[in-house]
Parts: structure tokens; C-alpha cells; sequence
């Protein structure tokens, strides 16, 4: 039986675990809010006569310590924790954790359509930065679905804005740990039932796999991104699979996905520096993708490189 103030406690752990943000899926934007994509010709083709966005493994991404730097930062901070878990249960931790993330897919999306190092890394000079609705994207969880296969079939779905202050991401990972040492704790003096004990394990695993989703270095910060990220439910994602190559991978392995109303998403196109293509060409193609509304415009020429 619990009694007096560790019932109020488990309660006030309870909620605050289940309460808990790691990032900010919803952006406070109105609908005429834009986010921009930026991509080299062979991906912008791709994008706008499929109607489809490429979401990448994270494996491939141009940031070698993808998901790695939240890995680091759960570590180290439960390593700091001794009082509260048991060196057993933190590799048990850690594993839950790491399991739920082996096989995701990214999205990129940036807050600046005049980035030098968004044009040089992204868009190869030459290619190009789409113009995007985030505040009808937000809905891609209803429309999306890959080769005609509901999206929610295969994949849990994550969005929101990435981490990059040191400071923000210990204190979010410490917050969190701390909260639900207090709950092993009590369990472990079986003051709360299994079953209670695994839901709420449950939440943190989850949300610190989410974490090292959206958990980037610092020195990254000027990309100012907003993901959206797939994770794989299990191998029956594999069939849908495609490969691409760069000039860093032979083989990058990605999932092309569609999205039914993509017309109202595409507001505009900003051709690179180095892009030759005529403008009049690209306002063509989109009048003829029936996009709805839409700007094209060579890049900002104040930029330098």
C-alpha cells in the first residue's frame, strides 16, 4: 500500500514523466509560414514530379556524429547519476534506448533560404531551395504514405525542431533521469507494481530515443533545422528501401515518400549560385504540376562563396 507523501510523490513523477518535451513539435507558425529544402537537380526532379520527399538514413547524413552526440549525452549523464540506478540497470537502460533507434530516416528542413553552408553542403551551388508550407507539412502524419501504404504501417513518426545548446540538452536528459530514478527507486522497495514500473519505462525509453534523434553538436546550430524523422517499427519496412549514391557513398539507403495535397505544400523555388537553369523554366514546370502558389527566383546575390 502506498501512504501519505510517496503516493503524492509517485503521482507527481508519474505525470511529470508522461508530460515531458524533449523538442518543440509544433512551431508557434501561422499558416503562411515557410521552411525551405535544400537539394542538388537530381532530388528537386524527383520531389516535384513524384510528388515524394527523400527521407535519408541517418547512417548517410553529411554530419558524422548523427544520433551519436545524444548517445554520448545519456551516457555521460547517467554516468553522473549514481545514486539513483544500479550499474545492472543502466546497461538495460541504455540498450531499451539504443534498440528503439537503430533504422531512422530524416527530413531536413531549414529556417533560412540565404545560407551559404546550406547551398555549399545541400545543393552542390547548382541545385536548388524549395520553398515549404511547415504549417500544412505538420499534416503529413494524416497524408503521407509510401507506395500507397499508410505511413503509420510501418514507421512512428517524429518531427520538431533539433537541439544544439550544450546547456539545453544535459539539463533535458538529467531532468528526465532524475524523475524516473525516483520511480526505480520506489520500485525497487516495491512501493509501485511492475506494470506501472514498464509503462513508465516505457515514456523515458521512448523519449530519450527521441532525444538522440533531434540532438545535434553545437557547431551545427547554424543550420537552424527542423526535422521530420521515420523510424523503422521492424523489417517489413525493408521492402521499400531504395538506394542512391553520392561522390561520399556508393550506396545510401533511403524511403521515397509520397504525399497526397503535396500541391499546397510547395510555395516557391530559389535556384543555387551556380544553377544555369532559366527561371521561366521552373515556374513552367510548376504551373504544370498544378502547384498552387509559387515564387522562383535566383539566390539572394549578396551571398558569397
Amino acid at each position: 500500500m502506498w501512504r501519505g507523501d510517496n503516493v503524492k510523490c509517485f503521482y507527481d513523477l508519474e505525470r511529470d514523466i508522461k508530460n515531458y518535451k524533449i523538442t518543440d513539435y509544433y512551431l508557434e507558425c501561422n499558416f503562411k509560414e515557410c521552411y525551405f529544402h535544400y537539394c542538388n537537380n537530381e532530388a528537386f526532379n524527383s520531389i516535384l514530379d513524384n510528388s515524394s520527399f527523400w527521407f535519408t538514413h541517418s547512417d548517410y547524413t553529411n554530419d558524422g556524429m548523427e544520433i551519436k552526440e545524444g548517445k554520448k549525452i545519456i551516457i555521460d549523464c547517467l554516468n553522473e547519476i549514481n545514486d539513483l540506478y544500479t550499474e545492472e540497470y543502466k546497461e538495460i537502460l541504455l540498450g531499451k534506448i539504443f534498440t528503439l533507434i537503430q533504422d531512422s530516416y530524416i527530413l531536413s528542413f531549414c529556417r533560412n533560404d540565404n545560407s551559404s553552408s546550406m547551398w555549399r553542403d545541400y545543393a552542390g551551388l547548382d541545385g536548388y531551395c524549395i520553398k515549404i508550407n511547415i504549417f500544412n507539412m505538420l499534416d503529413f502524419k494524416l497524408q503521407g504514405n509510401i507506395e500507397g501504404e499508410e505511413l503509420g504501417k510501418y514507421f512512428w513518426i517524429y518531427n520538431g525542431l533539433v537541439l544544439y545548446d550544450d546547456k539545453i540538452k544535459n539539463d533535458k536528459v538529467k531532468k528526465l533521469l532524475n524523475h524516473f530514478g525516483e520511480v526505480y527507486k520506489l520500485f525497487l522497495k516495491g512501493r509501485i507494481s511492475e506494470e506501472k514500473f514498464n509503462e513508465l519505462e516505457f515514456y523515458v525509453t521512448s523519449r530519450l530515443a527521441e532525444f538522440c534523434l533531434f540532438s545535434k553538436d553545437s557547431g551545427w546550430e547554424s543550420e537552424k533545422e527542423y526535422r521530420i524523422v521515420l523510424v523503422a517499427k521492424n523489417n517489413e519496412a525493408n521492402i521499400f528501401i531504395k538506394l542512391r549514391t553520392n561522390k561520399y557513398f556508393n550506396k545510401i539507403p533511403y524511403f521515397n515518400i509520397s504525399f497526397r495535397g503535396f500541391e499546397k505544400l510547395i510555395r516557391g523555388v530559389v535556384l543555387g549560385p551556380k544553377n544555369n537553369r532559366c527561371v521561366e523554366d521552373i515556374k513552367l514546370k510548376l504551373e504544370n504540376g498544378n502547384y498552387e502558389h509559387w515564387d522562383v527566383k535566383k539566390v539572394d546575390l549578396s551571398i558569397r562563396f
